[in-house]
């Protein structure tokens, strides 16, 4: 399934990078979605093993970080600051 994924803050100044779409599987988490945003960016990873206290988005509404219990659904736009 295809997500929107935005960078603000700090996170896209040093990530160099505002937004991206990504494809995840169904059924995907906030905490599995920020292992796959750790693979796919080096830098956020190490910034998120320093830093824990990013803030998470899902529509617009605040989610608690590294969540197991909510899923991502189609098309939701997660930001990250």
């Amino acid at each position: 399934m295809k997500i929107l994924v935005k960078y603000s803050g700090i996170l896209s100044e040093i990530l160099g990078l505002y937004s991206e779409t990504l494809e995840v599987p169904e059924n995907t988490t906030v905490r599995e979605l920020f292992n796959i945003l750790g693979k796919r960016h080096e830098t956020l990873r190490r910034i998120i093993e320093v830093i824990p206290l990013i803030q998470v988005y899902i529509n617009n509404k605040e989610v608690p970080f590294y969540s197991e219990n909510i899923l991502i659904r189609s098309h939701d736009e997660v930001t990250i600051s």
